[in-house]
């Protein structure tokens, strides 16, 4: 009983992977016909297998095959574009790679002196940062004033506009 058991299964499984004859297919409809003898590990097996024969049988369309050909060179274009890119992605991180690197060696080995114009001092550091925030709040102003100019400028000129195309005007009439 092993052997036969040992025997379907090699059935099965050339069934499942689509290399089965029709004598092996015929030999399976026998097995799973007496449906007594069937061991307990190869019922879902069974069950399958009679489910798979008793699908109906597909027509596949006589163009299909050029347009799978068409699907497949498409898809193929889009690979070769897709690891162009790739190729380009990974050229482009190991160049950043070394210029970090060597970014970072040229630092610790040349080291770095310190800056002239470095502030060390807390109290220097907090009237030079308070100077340039008042620079920077002088030059907002001057540009709010500006922009209040322009506003009423281009209020006056609206205003201008639309006396010239009002329907009491004679000249446009």
């Amino acid at each position: 009983m092993n052997e036969e058991i040992y025997q379907i299964k090699q059935l099965l499984n050339l069934y499942y992977s689509g290399l089965s004859s029709q004598i092996d297919e015929k030999r399976l409809d026998r097995y799973f016909a007496d449906m007594k003898s069937v061991p307990e590990e190869l019922i879902v097996d069974r069950d399958l297998y009679i489910a798979s024969r008793k699908r109906p049988h597909i027509e596949v369309p006589e163009d299909l095959g050029p347009q799978l050909g068409l699907l497949i060179d498409h898809l193929e274009r889009q690979e070769h574009t897709h690891n162009r890119g790739r190729r380009w992605i990974t050229t482009g991180s190991v160049a950043a790679g070394v210029a970090i690197v060597i970014s970072l060696a040229t630092f610790f080995f040349f080291g770095s002196e310190s800056n002239p114009y470095e502030i060390t001092d807390p109290q220097i550091a907090s009237f030079e940062t308070e100077k340039a925030l008042l620079e920077v709040s002088a030059s907002l102003k001057r540009a709010d004033k500006q922009m209040a100019l322009v506003n009423d400028e281009i209020t006056k000129i609206g205003i201008l506009y639309n006396d010239f195309l009002s329907p009491d005007n004679d000249e446009v009439k």
